[in-house]
């Protein structure tokens, strides 16, 4: 889990996401905040912009300050720890998941949320390809994984997080991406669910 860097926020300054729905629209308009929050400083250069919003990062994520937990699901789920309980059985569904760890996910935790997020997309990146293959029953298989996975490990504490951030960002930019997130996460159950044959089933 890193700051921004320069391409990211010259990304998210051209951004002009299309998108339909009440859940999709809330994912539009943290885009449009984004998207504003760059505008803004387009007098400062991207570089500049991102050397500020690391020392943010530091303030928020790293633990410089007291009251600033850092972001890690034990934190939230149970009594404050980094290393916590929690962290045994998300590795162990890495491992399930032939997942290893690399780079910058390495060195945190494993309950950590970019490591969790990470786990997340791997999975739900496999499943269009399945389907791609006509492997539809890997496909469902992939699709309740990612449904299981979020359920039990993200959800149950992400929205705390993305709270605490909104109140602590002293910038604007990590409140409007802890709304992008949850935003995010919200639109991907709803429509992981809709998808759901025991959601839809009428027994």
């Amino acid at each position: 889990m890193a700051a921004p860097d320069p391409r990211l926020l010259k990304a998210f300054g051209e951004t002009q996401p299309v998108l339909e729905n009440r859940l999709a629209t809330g994912v539009t308009l943290c885009m449009e905040k984004l998207k504003a929050f760059v505008e803004t400083h387009r007098e400062e250069s991207i570089e500049d912009l991102s050397k500020q919003l690391s020392i943010e990062f530091a303030h928020l994520f790293r633990g410089i300050r007291k009251g600033r937990p850092p972001p890690c699901e034990s934190v939230y789920t149970e009594e404050g720890t980094l290393y916590g309980k929690a962290t045994v059985p998300v590795a162990r569904e890495y491992q399930r998941f032939g997942l290893a760890m690399a780079g910058t996910y390495a060195k945190e935790p494993s309950n950590h949320i970019a490591v969790e997020l990470f786990c997340m997309s791997h999975l739900a990146s496999l499943e269009p390809q399945a389907w791609s293959l006509g492997e539809k029953v890997e496909a469902q298989e992939l699709l309740n994984l990612v449904e299981q996975f979020l359920e039990k490990y993200i959800l149950s504490w992400i929205q705390q997080l993305c709270q605490n951030i909104r109140e602590w960002d002293r910038t604007g930019f990590y409140e409007a991406v802890a709304d992008l997130v949850d935003a995010l996460l919200r639109l991907d159950h709803k429509h992981i669910t809709a998808s759901s044959p025991h959601h839809n089933d009428p027994t």
